[in-house]
Order: structure tokens, then sequence, then C-alpha cells
């Protein structure tokens, strides 16, 4: 069968000739016709919004290297012979929104119009996806939504960019909680990693503070990325754009893809076509000369070599656990690909009514999602649905590990050295957790054939804690846990297992006192995830 990849055209089809990007937005609907409203022109008809995008394509597209636009407003005479010249390669939007009159985009879904089968593709050499990106119940949705979107464009033999823009839910802005910038990187953790062919971020600080802290708020974003990107101008003032672009070029960024802050002060003026030549060339031209200054190209960032990388999925049920675990894998592995798919749901359900069919089938449909978008090894990292990782394991295609496996394995080797007295204590927070964990460590004691008694328990108060956000209470009452099962020299556990990857940063302070061995899942987690991951390359 042909791989319908092969036909997708290279990058440089939106590139400049140095391999970098300098390419114009100008798929703006509802927010473009709100933007003539505050310019105090009114709300315009249709007619309007397409005559004013052919100016900004006829204008700045002989110094663009990519041009995107809406199918709705102006797609078909762009796409006519002659309008963009043969450096400027055509983006089209592939993305339906959901927007009230006057408001923000608040969600997104594929535009089944512009990757059917039968969709009429010809002169398009990129498709673009805008994912409404937040930490709420429809966050495995957007994921596999983007998968997809990904999946489409190859097989319509195009380019795909993938445009995450970051939201706080209603409960982490009342909270406090809510760090648009942590949430960017989480983002780009979480989606980067599906392989698109180019990743469209928002600049971090929102393009402000000084160039320095720009440049280091950009490297840490960058660090996140996998493949090549390029940052967007929405949510940045049209004057610090310039010094945004040139921070996240020098940070690793290609280049960028910006509408607003090249044309935003064109809307509803009187002579477009002056204002443009006048006022938004002169500005993309400074853009350019930054690009072609600073930028790196395309292919210097993997973007063709993503299939060559380790890949790995990973399926978490607690959000914050996704940055954890990149982390690990990134200090053993930089070069390793990681998609992350989180689902609180599945927790959530397994709190109340345990590992039901529905959870199963969730975890079995995530695991395939993620070897069907190129992960080698699957790792659950929630040990409350680990026997669900074990039976989805059953029916992949690739491995299907559980974060615990190599943690069990560990504390029984530990239990059962000359010396010992074994004994094993497994702790929770989450009664849903300390039975899938504790039958785990007694399958291990068995299949070693050891004489080791499993201890376990609840730890009162933590979860508690966690929930009221008051993460040190919940670390406290572990470790004070953790001290009560160590005991004396005679009745003291040799190892206190803890059940929850979430329970890891407790395990230092406890430790350090001495006394029962400490495991947690992380670290040896994703030890043994690697370790499975190269094995499977190296039979690739």
């Amino acid at each position: 069968m042909t791989d319908p990849r092969s036909a997708v055209p290279s990058l440089a089809a939106i590139a400049r000739e140095s391999g970098t990007f300098a390419m114009v937005a100008m798929d703006q609907r509802e927010s473009l016709r709100t933007m003539f409203d505050d310019a105090g022109a009114g709300r315009p008809g249709d007619e309007v919004l397409t005559r004013f995008k052919l100016d900004v394509g006829a204008t700045l597209g002989p110094f663009a290297s990519g041009f995107l636009i809406d199918r709705e407003f102006g797609f078909e005479a762009v796409r006519a012979d002659g309008f963009l010249p043969p450096g400027c390669g055509l983006i089209l939007a592939a993305d339906s929104l959901q927007q009230e009159a006057g408001g923000p985009v608040q969600e997104t879904e594929v535009d089944e119009a512009v990757v059917a089968a039968d969709a009429d593709l010809a002169g398009v050499a990129a498709i673009k996806l805008l994912v409404i990106w937040r930490r709420d119940d429809r966050r495995a949705h957007r994921v596999e939504m983007a998968r997809r979107f990904i999946a489409a464009a190859r097989q319509r033999g195009v380019l795909s960019v993938l445009e995450p823009v970051v939201r706080a839910t209603s409960a982490e802005l009342a909270e406090g909680s809510w760090d648009t910038d942590e949430a960017i990187r989480e983002a780009a953790r979480e989606l980067s990693a599906l392989g698109s062919s180019l990743y469209k971020v928002q600049v971090p600080r929102s393009g402000r503070g000084t160039p320095e802290e720009l440049r280091s708020a950009c490297e840490q974003l960058g660090e996140a990325i996998t493949g090549p990107w390029v940052v967007l101008s929405q949510g940045v003032d049209l004057q610090d754009f310039a010094k945004a672009v040139t921070a996240a070029c020098q940070a690793g960024a290609s280049g960028f893809l910006a509408g607003r802050a090249l044309w935003s002060d064109a809307v509803g003026q009187g002579d477009v076509a002056t204002r443009l030549r006048e006022l938004s060339v002169p500005r993309l031209q400074r853009l350019v000369e930054i690009v072609d200054q600073h930028a790196r190209p395309w292919s210097a960032a993997g973007a063709d070599g993503v299939e060559a990388q380790l890949r790995i999925g990973l399926l978490h049920t607690v959000p914050a656990l996704a940055g954890t675990f990149q982390d690990l894998v990134s200090s053993q592995e930089p070069g390793a690909g990681v998609v992350h798919i989180v689902d609180p749901q599945l927790l959530a359900t397994t709190i109340v009514r345990g590992v039901t069919d529905e959870v199963q089938q969730r975890v079995t449909d995530h695991a395939r999602h993620l070897a069907d978008g190129g992960a080698a090894v699957v790792m659950v990292t929630c040990s409350s649905v680990g026997e669900a990782a074990e039976a989805a394991g059953s029916t992949s295609a690739v491995p299907v590990l559980r974060v615990d496996a190599a943690m069990a394995a560990e504390a029984v080797a530990v239990a059962s050295a000359p010396g010992a007295r074994g004994r094993i204590a497994v702790l929770a927070t989450l009664a849903s957790t300390l039975g899938p964990t504790k039958r785990l460590v007694e399958r291990e004691v068995h299949r070693a054939g050891s004489r080791i008694e499993v201890v376990s328990s609840v730890v009162p108060g933590a979860a508690a804690a966690r929930a009221a956000g008051d993460l040190a209470g919940h670390d406290t009452a572990i470790a004070d846990a953790i001290r009560e099962l160590s005991g004396g020299a005679d009745d003291g556990a040799d190892v206190v297992v803890l059940a929850q990857a979430s329970m890891a940063p407790a395990a230092s302070a406890a430790a350090a006192d001495g006394g029962a061995t400490v495991l947690s899942s992380p670290a040896s987690g994703v030890t043994e995830l690697l370790r499975v991951t190269r094995g499977a390359a190296r039979r690739a």
C-alpha cells in the first residue's frame, strides 16, 4: 500500500529560500468583523471582509513565504492563478469556529468541507487547525481532533499547521491559579509531538519584558516543542511584535505566521491599499530581516526527522503530571518525541465507581490512538487504572506499560535482600489506587517466590489537602505516614511504596530521615519506558 505521506510536500512550500518562515495570516472571520466595529466602521458585510482580505493578500503576498486564508472569504480569488507570487505558498484554514458576535472563539472542530476526500485542494500547500486548549473535560477530545487533522492532511497530500491557543477555565480564574506561559508550554508538550508539519504558538509573556526576559521565556517554550515552530501575533501589542519575533527566533523558532501585528491599523480605514503599502509592507520587511538574521531553518528543527525519533505515548489522568513526565523523559532521552493525552475523567470515574467497562474502553482507545500516532510504546501514568492498562496492552499493536510495574519489582527485590525483614508497605492517598497497586506488588511477590508481607493504607487527609490546593499539607501528611511505617529495627517496613505518581515529591523529604527505602513510580517508570522503547526502536 502506498504511504499517503509520500505525496506531502516539504515545508519548503511555505518557507523562504533560507528555510525560515515569514507568513501572513488572514483567516480571521467574526473577529475581523469585530475589529472593523471597534475601529468605528460598524460591523461590515461579507463583501467588505473579502475585499480587505484580498487587499492584504495582494499587497503583502509578494513579501511573504506563505499566506493563510479561510474558505469563506476570498479563498477562491486567492487561489486563482497569478494572485500569489510563486514564492508564497497558500495555506487554507481547516477549522470550524464556535464564536459569538463580538466575542472570542470558544471552541473549534475540524472543517470537514476542507479535509473531506473529495474536497478540492488544488493549489493548497498546507492546511491549518486552530485548537482552543483548556484543562477541562474536552481536553482528550481536542488531542484526538488534532491527531485526526494531522492524519487527514497527510492523506490529502498537504502540510499540517497546528495552532493551539490556551484559555483558562472558570475555576482556574476563580482560584487565581492560571499561568498563561505554563499553559502554553503544557499545550506544546501535549500537542507538538503529535507530528504536525509546523507548530504555531503564542508568544510567552505576551511579548512584554526585556529582551533577556523574552528570550529566556522563549527558550523554555522551545524545550517543550517537538519539531519546527513559528510564533503568532495574537495577544501581542503591535509595537512589541518585532522584539518578540527576535527573541523567539534566537530561542529556536523558525519564523512567524502573523496577522494583526501586520495589518490591524489598516482595518476600517479609508484607503486600505495605501495604508498597507505605507505601514504594513515596511513592518513585514523588517520582520523578514529579523527572521533571516536569527531564525532556525525548519530542516534543523527535525521536521522531516520526527519519524526517526524515539516516539513515546503517555496517558495521564492528572494534568500536572504531563510536565513531570516530560521532564523525566527529556533528562534521559532529550531527542525523544513524546505525545501526551490527558483524560481527568478516567480518574474521576474510577474514584467513584472503580474501573468500569467505560473506563477500560477509554484507556484502550487512548492507547490505540497513541500507537496510531506513531508511539512505539505507551505508558499509563495513573496507578488507579493500571489494570486497565494491562488489559489494553493485550490487544495493542505496541507495548502498553503501567507506571508502577518497575517500582513493584524493585520493592520486592529490596524486601528480599539478605538482612531485610520481608515487609512492604503500600501507601496511597486514594482508596481507588490502593487495591490495584497492592495487587500488583503481591503478584510480583508471588512471581519472585518470595515470602514477603504486604500491608497497605490510605494517608489520612492527604487527598483533601491536595484538592484544597494545599500541596505542602499533602506532602507533609505523606511524609509523616512514611516515617510511621518505617518504624523501628524490628517492626518497620523495608520498603514503602507510594502508589500514585503525584505522591513522588513527598518521597525525598521522608527518605532523608533514613529508615525504610521509599519508592515512587515516575523515575523508575520512565527508566523502564525508555528501556522498552529503545528495544522497540532497535527491532524496527
